[in-house]
């Protein structure tokens, strides 16, 4: 019996480490995987957002993407200082 539970037991050793997906230093690095990109999904455009979430000058994508990027760097920089 123990000799069973030993065999079962490096048989899923070993197979475990057959499979295993073999990591970059960059992604273990950041912690971001090829196989959690699927996760994620895909990249839609917002068209319709609420009338009072921008100012009227910024009336396309790009513009508003530019400037969320702005206050969100804004956001990060009075974070780290704080």
């Amino acid at each position: 019996m123990k000799n069973l539970l030993f065999f079962i037991f490096i048989l899923f050793f070993f197979s475990t480490k057959l499979l295993s997906v073999e990591r970059t230093e960059e992604e273990a690095k950041i912690g971001v995987f090829r196989e959690d990109l699927k996760n994620i999904g895909t990249f839609k455009k917002i068209e319709k957002v609420p009338n009072d979430l921008f100012d009227k000058k910024y009336n396309n994508f790009h513009s508003r993407q530019k400037y969320s990027l702005s206050q969100i760097g804004n956001i990060f920089k009075a974070k780290r200082t704080a």
